[in-house]
């Protein structure tokens, strides 16, 4: 990877939104998506890379754990329910003193909530994921909003918490204007801190194929599958240490996603001691978002869904040919 001196970029979404504003739940109207290549939107100005305030070494490297899709997405392992899964990944949590965020999808709870509040009896955190999953990039804007505030307002009376934290789904934060728009008011109007996400695992590449194999009771398959997904997870782990050394000249508390699904319910464990062994001090995402980096703008405006460290000024949304790579080496190993 080379490190970029200067780049040619466009506004920042952060300015571009101005001082004008919407309601949050009227139509909005619909542009024709601007689908050009990052690479060939209007240049405004030459940049530096970006430089922020070093964090005293001793607290690096440092990670939250983050977990998406509550209460479960995908397949369950065989002979287990969702909550003795749930339980699984869970006393992983605790065997490293490891406090996560977990997002839910509020559509998917069932009454009584069973999983969530094992999530919150554990003594960690649940975040807003919307209720639907929705893609803002797609959705109906209006009906993005309605989506995401509803389950801030479940996830309010569930937990006794007024500030929920938020993460876009897919991480698309809108490709127009208007659709950024949107998802920052939307936001803003629920007090939602966003957790943004350094290190992005693929593990949903994997994952129906590991369950597949051991439903089959191919036990050597769904070993090679199990350890390709903990390969994979501290190759990501080291190409985003990398990227932020050579954009920020340091590292940074790093925050990775990961998914409530059978590969993390049976590796979780391995995969924590494996991240120890490697430096990393478990988080809470409260932590993490105190490094600066996390005050730095958004300068990405586009269709993908990308690490933090690629959106941040000036955006290099290039270095997501990485995960492109990466993703479509998993798919080979996981056939």
């Amino acid at each position: 990877m080379h490190r970029r001196t200067t780049q040619l970029r466009h506004r920042s979404p952060a300015r571009m939104l101005g001082l004008a504003l919407i309601p949050l739940l009227a139509a909005c109207p619909e542009p024709q998506p601007d689908m050009r290549p990052p690479t060939e939107q209007p240049a405004a100005e030459v940049r530096p890379e970006p430089r922020v305030a070093p964090a005293p070494e001793r607290d690096l490297p440092a990670m939250a754990i983050t977990v998406d899709d509550l209460p479960w997405v995908g397949p369950l392992p065989p002979g287990m329910s969702r909550l003795e899964a749930t339980d699984s990944i869970l006393a992983a949590l605790a065997a490293h003193d490891a406090t996560a965020t977990a997002f839910v999808n509020c559509d998917r709870v069932p009454p009584g909530a069973p999983v969530l509040r094992r999530w919150l009896q554990a003594g960690h955190q649940l975040g807003n994921h919307t209720s639907g999953h929705l893609d803002l990039n797609r959705a109906d804007p209006a009906a993005w909003a309605a989506d995401a505030m509803s389950c801030d307002a479940f996830l309010r009376e569930l937990t006794g918490h007024d500030a929920i934290p938020f993460r876009y789904p897919y991480l698309h934060r809108g490709h127009t204007v208007e659709r950024y728009r949107v998802g920052r008011e939307t936001i803003d109007a629920m007090s939602a801190p966003v957790a943004p996400v350094t290190i992005e695992s693929l593990d949903w590449v994997m994952n129906n194929d590991y369950v597949a194999a051991l439903q089959a009771g191919d036990q050597a398959r769904a070993r090679t599958i199990a350890d390709a997904y903990i390969d994979h997870i501290l190759r990501a782990s080291s190409h985003y240490q990398q990227v932020a050394g050579e954009r920020l000249g340091r590292d940074v508390a790093h925050i990775i996603l990961l998914h409530a699904n059978a590969l993390l319910a049976h590796n979780l464990r391995h995969l924590l001691r494996l991240l120890a062994q490697e430096g990393f001090r478990f988080i809470t995402l409260e932590a993490a978002l105190r490094d600066p980096v996390y005050h730095l703008d958004d300068d990405y405006l586009g269709p993908l869904g990308i690490s933090w460290l690629y959106r941040i000024p000036p955006a290099a949304p290039e270095l997501f040919q990485w995960d492109r790579a990466e993703r479509d080496r998993l798919r080979a190993l996981a056939r």
